[in-house]
């Protein structure tokens, strides 16, 4: 039987911009079949379309790394 750990991470929001005018893509749902695989987003801000290898905005999970002898508050 394996032995189950747990361990804090940390939660990052990936978002993606607009090269032209800075507006924030947003996934639009439809994914192309390729490889790697590709997913359009469309500009918030001036509608420019983008095809991406990620849906955005994405979460990310990090480990939390401590400091050698920090302790709990």
């Amino acid at each position: 039987m394996p032995i189950i750990k747990e361990s804090p991470v940390h939660v990052v929001q990936v978002r993606a911009f607009c090269e032209e005018c800075g507006g924030e893509l947003k996934s639009t749902g439809f994914g192309w079949p390729d490889f790697p695989m590709k997913y359009e987003h469309i500009c918030d801000g001036c509608g420019n379309r983008y095809m991406l290898e990620m849906v955005y905005p994405a979460t990310e999970f990090g480990t939390v790394h401590r400091h050698a002898g920090a302790g709990r508050a």
